[in-house]
């Protein structure tokens, strides 16, 4: 008996390794190593009596697996789907000073939502290719979470911004820039399959150079503090167009469906 625990166990460490997270095989296995170890070495026991206490525990788990995996999946790209799709409307609510609900409370859910996606992108590594989408998934974070509390300041500073009709009209062209960016991105992880598209950020970015190099000009104390809010704004469109060019990397349509067990 410790002969054949020692090769399940080696052949079990040697695979199980390389692969993330407990499949099905693996929880398999370790039922086999907890029903040899419950037998009686001093007593002879017959193959037939382990072979049915394994076949029985495997029957109810293969049916459990197969039922939950029918009927209630529990897939990572489908918990990142929901939780991207969250995150950009929650953003939506933040930008848009007239929706309804607590802003604290917006912003703090949109705090916490880049690590839930964090958490859910630790799952989905099952082989090579996943592997490298999990490594875009990772780079994306860190910017979701730099976006999550970028996006308040833009708000703080749209709402004190009263006394200039002019910048005060100009900002709220960048607040429906954005609000129209989020929509899309959102629309980009709930529809994979269609074709890829976002709405370019270069000339929002240009603009917003411009702009800051023409107060550059005439600094003075109001000059100063508008331009510091316009690298707020120039802040968060890079930080969007940067998390728009790795989602256009990302081959959502090929690990999309309900592939894996």
């Amino acid at each position: 008996m410790n002969l054949i625990l020692f090769c399940i166990l080696f052949g079990y460490g040697y695979f199980a390794s390389k692969t993330p997270g407990m499949t099905f095989w693996m929880l398999g296995t370790l039922l086999l190593v907890s029903i040899l170890v419950a037998l009686n070495a001093q007593n002879p026991v017959p193959f037939a009596t382990i072979m049915d206490s394994y076949i029985g525990v495997m029957i109810g788990l293969t049916l459990g697996v197969t039922i939950a995996r029918v009927f209630w999946p529990t897939l990572p790209q489908n918990e990142l789907r929901t939780t991207i799709a969250r995150f950009c409307n929650i953003a939506k609510s933040v930008l848009d000073e007239d929706s309804e609900g607590s802003m604290s409370e917006a912003s703090s859910a949109l705090a916490t939502l880049p690590f839930n996606i964090a958490q859910t992108t630790a799952a989905i590594g099952i082989n090579r290719f996943l592997r490298q989408e999990q490594a875009k998934w990772n780079r994306m974070v860190p910017i979701l979470v730099s976006l999550s509390a970028q996006l308040p300041r833009l708000t703080c500073i749209r709402a004190k911004v009263v006394d200039s009709q002019e910048m005060r009209l100009y900002l709220d062209s960048c607040h429906q820039h954005f609000f129209s960016w989020m929509e899309a991105f959102g629309h980009f992880f709930r529809r994979p399959d269609n074709k890829k598209i976002l709405p370019a950020l270069e000339d929002e970015i240009h603009h917003l150079k411009q702009e800051m190099e023409r107060l550059k000009k005439f600094l003075n104390e109001h000059s100063l503090q508008t331009l510091k809010d316009l690298n707020e704004y120039l802040v968060a469109a890079e930080l969007m167009r940067r998390c728009g060019d790795i989602a256009l990397s990302l081959r959502l349509s090929e690990y999309w469906g309900d592939y894996f067990l």
